[in-house]
């Protein structure tokens, strides 16, 4: 099983269409792609609309949803969901509401610092949808304060630097219900970009798991080899499922679609919880 479970489109920060992410994914021998946008469904759902997912690779409904765990930033993949379930519809516009007060703040900062026209700049190269840190980091770019997007991250968008604007997101607990409710299966994204302690994280994988969560997600490929192993021992001492993915954003940006690392075979894949 060739998996890629954490994937973006133009649906929220992805450079590619949901079309065109799947057709990278088969491409790349995919047989079980999820498509996670942050914090809405609209990628997955244009796909099944549109009924682009009947070949060789299965598409997995997902979304990303953004949280908080004592103050700090989480995000957590909500995957097999179902995308037309009314709670993952009142989740998305109460999200999309944090992320659009979020995206106005990113905006103000910048224009703080005497960058002026960000957040309509960020939102004409998001196409009207709600812009992300990305979509700031291209205008940035553009408009030449940046050479590239990792020069804007460093320089104006990285979370040292927007301490204060990440507010109103719901507790870790909150997510995980919805994901639960929409009787899908909640994974812990990302767990090594936290930058914990061990003993931290192992209380987060705790109160993880005590909302209802399942899984978590392994290091990806191009992480150092000790993250890799940490995140499997965790695993395996807490009994949570494995999930893996690229966490893919666009050809040239990060990761690539399809690369992600298999699962040890003495951990269970979240896909057989299914």
């Amino acid at each position: 099983m060739k998996a890629d479970l954490h994937c973006h489109t133009t649906a929220s920060d992805g450079l590619h269409a949901p079309a065109e992410v799947l057709r990278m994914a088969e491409a790349a021998g995919v047989s079980l792609l999820a498509l996670t946008d942050h914090d809405t469904v609209a990628g997955v759902l244009a796909l099944l609309d549109d009924g682009g997912c009947g070949g060789a690779c299965t598409l997995v409904p997902g979304i990303e949803l953004s949280c908080q765990w004592r103050g700090q930033v989480l995000h957590v993949l909500g995957l097999y969901i179902d995308p037309r379930s009314p709670v993952i519809g009142d989740a998305v516009v109460a999200q999309l509401a944090v992320r659009e007060q979020r995206a106005r703040r990113i905006g103000q900062e910048l224009g703080r610092r005497g960058i002026a026209g960000a957040f309509e700049g960020a939102l004409a190269i998001a196409g009207g949808a709600v812009p992300c840190r990305p979509h700031f980091a291209r205008y940035l770019v553009e408009r030449g304060h940046c050479r590239d997007a990792a020069a804007a991250f460093d320089r104006y968008l990285g979370r040292r630097h927007l301490k204060g604007i990440d507010r109103g997101w719901p507790e870790l607990n909150c997510v995980v219900g919805w994901i639960v409710a929409a009787g899908g299966i909640a994974v812990l994204a990302h767990p090594d970009d936290y930058r914990f302690t061990r003993s931290k994280l192992g209380e987060l994988v705790q109160a993880f798991q005590g909302a209802g969560g399942r899984a978590m997600e392994l290091a990806a490929p191009g992480q150092p080899e000790a993250s890799a192993v940490a995140l499997e021992r965790l695993c395996r001492e807490y009994g949570l499922a494995a999930s893996v993915g690229s966490d893919f954003h666009g050809v040239g940006a990060w990761r690539q679609v399809g690369r992600t690392r298999r699962v040890p075979e003495d951990l269970t894949a979240v896909w057989e919880l299914v």
